[in-house]
């Protein structure tokens, strides 16, 4: 029977590119409009090309998908970027053992490796990976490394030989999303206004069981001051930066608000609290709000300088905070303060 060979030439609108479509059919069908290549018989097959071992082994840079038929194994192969992998012969191997790696990795992590223990009898190890993972090194081996993408799956390992394949082993894996990285900084107690040194503590939400600090003062980081906490001299400007340890966060290392050391007062338990704002970029604005804070809760004041009655809100021998809020003509502007504090005598 004669075979004819159809081209179907496609030409683009601008005259300049073109790409070709091949069919091969006993009765001139042209190629279907999705296949580069088509094979169009009802008594005939594709044969591809049949090669030794040696043959194979001797073909020089074979490309990602490569296929041959290894007439030593009987089998077809293809190649996967590591090894001659074969398409049949499934099961003459022993199935690997269960995967060694994390179930339960971040979203997007890097740098993870996984492994299975030596099968008998195998030369070659076949690894898949879910959508969007990369294989960075080792497909071939027992271990590899990989890159995550977003999308969960199954790890999947074959092991192979010249001729012959494993089943594959499979481990699911569940991706996590990263959890967010925050810092706040406090003051603690002060009961005595004449040590002019306040303690801030930073107050890590996961910082992972290693988190790492940075203090500084006045926007200049402090050279050692690398604990959670942080003693400063009076009306400064305190931030910290939080490093987390932590494998599954996003935002891995942030910097806290910061906080301005005011005035100590020391007054009796049972006596009016007076609490001063004496910041001057703030203080003194017409239109500014003032929102205190203790450990008794919150409350808002029109007064910079207010006073506190026993049995009044606020009212508690600790730790004052202050956040002003005013509007300047380009945006308002929102500042957190530490301010005063007030102890027993």
């Amino acid at each position: 029977m004669k075979t004819i060979i159809i081209l179907s030439v496609l030409f683009l609108n601008s005259g300049v590119g073109a790409f070709c479509q091949v069919g091969i059919s006993p009765d001139n069908r042209a190629p279907d409009p999705s296949a580069a290549l088509d094979l169009n018989f009802n008594n005939k097959g594709l044969l591809p090309p049949r090669v030794t071992s040696s043959q194979r082994n001797g073909i020089v840079a074979p490309a990602l998908g490569l296929l041959i038929f290894n007439i030593d194994c009987n089998d077809m192969q293809y190649f996967n970027g590591a090894g001659w992998l074969p398409l049949g012969n499934a099961g003459a191997l022993a199935t690997p053992g269960a995967i060694n790696g994390s179930i339960t990795p971040c979203n997007s992590a890097t740098g993870l490796t996984y492994s299975v223990a030596e099968v008998a009898g195998a030369t070659g190890y076949h690894w898949t990976v879910p959508p969007g993972t990369l294989i960075t090194n080792g497909q071939g081996t027992r271990t590899v490394t990989v890159a995550f993408g977003s999308i969960s799956g199954m790890i999947g390992v074959a092991a192979y030989n010249d001729c012959y394949k494993s089943n594959m082993s499979c481990q699911p894996i569940t991706l996590m999303q990263g959890s967010p990285v925050s810092v706040s900084i406090t003051g603690a107690i002060h009961p005595d206004c004449n040590n002019p040194d306040y303690t801030f503590i930073a107050n890590p939400v996961n910082g992972g069981a290693n988190p790492t600090y940075q203090w500084s003062l006045n926007g200049i980081n402090v050279p050692g001051a690398t604990d959670a906490t942080f003693v400063a001299g009076n009306m400064n400007r305190v931030e910290c930066q939080l490093t987390s340890s932590s494998l599954c966060v996003s935002g891995r290392s942030v910097v806290s608000n910061f906080i301005n050391a005011g005035r100590c007062e020391s007054v009796i338990y049972g006596e009016p609290i007076q609490l001063f704002c004496d910041f001057t970029w703030g203080c003194s604005n017409p239109d500014a709000t003032f929102f205190w804070s203790n450990s008794s809760g919150s409350w808002t004041s029109s007064l910079r300088d207010p006073i506190i009655n026993p049995g009044e809100e606020g009212y508690a021998t600790d730790v004052f905070y202050l956040v002003i809020n005013y509007a300047p003509p380009l945006g308002g502007f929102n500042q957190g303060v530490y301010f005063t504090e007030v102890s027993r005598p």
